[in-house]
């Protein structure tokens, strides 16, 4: 009653002040001097005057009131329609009884298509539990509340949303209106997306930097007892006739001590990042290598069938990571397999380029090509996927059965090599993998071949390790050579014996990896002392050592443990006699 009080009185100053108007304007207009009013006519067509003016002046405020009442509309319409998020309005039963143009264009459609249509029908499947208990919290809670969820665009594509809503009552109080603010948050989930992306590609990161830390100190301890396995296993192999039966035992010590440490050499070129080093290598070779750590790694229900060239093939690469290569492609076959079992057939031979199916291959020129072939018997590749296996991080594994980093490896590997990889595949019936490499002309660098012929010589030796078994079987063999030898446990003492009698050793073999000082420390502290000792670094594993580093170093020889006896003796004699 108020309100309708207040308004009455505004109406009624309005109609005083377009009364005073009007006889203003009558004054202006008609008044003629010494007019007598008391006369009843006059008064009439004064009054029929002022009448006429002032329904004149009440239309031309009616005629603004239309137009301010026009413009404003227009203006929340432009600012309804061209909000920055969209505006919808549901009805009680999930209908969209209004949308703003902006909320239209977020969904690729138009208004009179989402007019009277569920907004249900544009969420994912995944999310519409999700919406109706919003919409039930809604109904119940009366309240101001919001929710993210996504929504499918009429091309298909995903879209996340926010929903901020309220719940409208109109007067009667029976019909309720949900009030929708729809805000896109697709950047910012893609922000989120890609920051978890980040955290896992660091975690990852570290995950492997551990496993290499780890894989270091387990490869020096674990050389350092192959060292002693297998010097042990050739001082009985000097002391047992051919004709023995422990002999041919002793003999397959030594040769399983060898090529554990193969395994232990492989192990730390796939945990740890070694420089690419890029050469002339004999890629059937490597390649066979690699199928035999293949073999100890995957299980045996997955038969390997290998098809290799009797020649070798020259490629310009780098051999650990050929090796790696043929880890990742076969460990990924497997487990293609892994439930139901089966067969990897690997083929590899030199092919001419123009003779292959060009659209494999387009960027690459005409020429020879080593051509390496990994075909399954798995589950195969969904074709919708196909052309993602090899991005970064895409998996399609189970979380902690794969970092999706395998195929990644091999395509940027590959690539490097200024090659090529292609697959087909089809599901339940296996894939293949093709990888081309550029042949080259070029002649490998052959290593100097070890035989099992000893260097001898006399000359004094200080050996320094701070394994005592390794010191004892150390000095039988130098011993066994001809030298007269010294051993030390600790480099302190080694280095205060050397400085107390310089003159006295001719040669010195010390551990990397040693209590209180590090091998290098000690050469670089008896070469202060006597400038002209040659030093031999001998290690298991040390990230602080290689044999580049050791030349810059000063160090005149190196010798990664396990080695057979032979080229111990090839070694000191090598340095001895410089």
């Amino acid at each position: 009653m108020g309100g309708c009080m207040a308004q009455n009185e505004i109406s009624k100053d309005k109609f005083l002040e377009l009364r005073r108007q009007a006889e203003k304007l009558l004054a202006l207009k008609g008044n003629v001097p010494g007019l007598n009013y008391d006369d009843d006519p006059l008064k009439l067509i004064h009054e029929l005057q002022t009448f006429q003016i002032e329904l004149e002046l009440q239309n031309e405020e009616l005629l603004r009131s239309q137009q301010e009442l026009m413009e404003s509309k227009i203006q929340y319409t432009e600012l309804y329609d061209l909000a920055p998020v969209g505006y919808i309005s549901l009805g009680f039963k999930g209908l969209i009884l209004k949308s703003n143009l902006t909320f239209t264009d977020m969904l690729l459609t138009q208004r009179s298509l989402l007019l009277n249509q569920p907004l249900s029908a544009y969420i994912v499947p995944e999310d519409q539990d999700t919406y109706y208990h919003y919409k039930r919290n809604l109904a119940d809670s009366k309240l101001h509340l919001f929710c993210e969820l996504r929504m499918e665009k009429k091309d298909g594509t995903l879209l996340d949303v926010r929903l901020e809503s309220g719940i409208v009552t109109d007067d009667s109080g029976s019909n309720e209106e949900y009030r929708i603010a729809v805000i896109d948050i697709s950047d910012q989930k893609k922000a989120e997306r890609d920051k978890e992306e980040y955290r896992i590609r660091f975690l990852h990161s570290q995950k492997i930097k551990a496993i290499g830390t780890l894989a270091g100190g387990i490869a020096h301890d674990f050389n350092n007892l192959l060292y002693m396995i297998g010097g042990n296993t050739e001082l009985a192999l000097e002391d047992v006739p051919k004709w023995n039966p422990a002999y041919t035992c002793l003999e397959e010590i030594k040769s399983a001590s060898l090529r554990a440490a193969v395994i232990v050499k492989q192990l730390l070129n796939f945990s740890q990042n070694t420089d690419q080093k890029m050469m002339p290598i004999e890629a059937v070779t490597v390649i066979k290598e690699s199928l035999t750590f293949l073999r100890s790694t995957l299980p045996t229900t997955v038969e390997i069938n290998e098809y290799l060239p009797e020649d070798d093939i020259i490629i310009l690469g780098d051999s650990t990571q050929i090796n790696q290569v043929m880890m990742n492609l076969g460990i990924n076959a497997s487990q293609s397999m892994e439930e139901t079992g089966g067969t990897l057939n690997i083929i590899v031979k030199m092919i001419t380029l123009e003779a292959e199916n060009p659209q494999c291959f387009k960027d690459l020129t005409p020429g020879n090509y080593l051509k390496i072939t990994f075909s399954d018997t798995g589950s195969g590749i969904n074709p919708e996927i196909v052309n993602e296996i090899f991005d970064p991080y895409f998996t399609t594994k189970e979380m902690g059965k794969g970092s999706g980093m395998g195929l990644s490896i091999v395509h940027g590997i590959v690539k490097n090599h200024g090659g090529s990889v292609s697959v087909d595949s089809q599901p339940g019936k296996g894939s293949s993998f093709h990888l081309l490499f550029p042949v080259v002309d070029e002649k490998p660098v052959n290593e100097t071949v070890m035989t099992d012929e000893y260097s001898l010589g006399t000359e004094t030796i200080l050996f320094v390790d701070d394994e005592k078994a390794i010191t004892d079987m150390a000095q039988k063999i130098l011993e066994k050579l001809g030298y007269k030898v010294t051993v030390r446990l600790n480099p302190i003492e080694a280095l205060s014996l050397f400085q107390s009698k310089p003159d006295a050793f001719d040669l010195v073999v010390t551990d990397m990896t040693m209590p209180h000082m590090t091998g290098v420390k000690l050469a670089q502290k008896l070469k202060e002392i006597r400038s002209d000792i040659p030093v031999i670094i001998c290690t298991g594993h040390s990230s602080l050592i290689d044999e580049e580093k050791a030349k810059r170093f000063g160090i005149d020889g190196y010798l990664m443990k396990p080695m057979p006896m032979s080229i111990v003796s090839k070694e000191i004699r090598r340095v001895l006699d410089q």
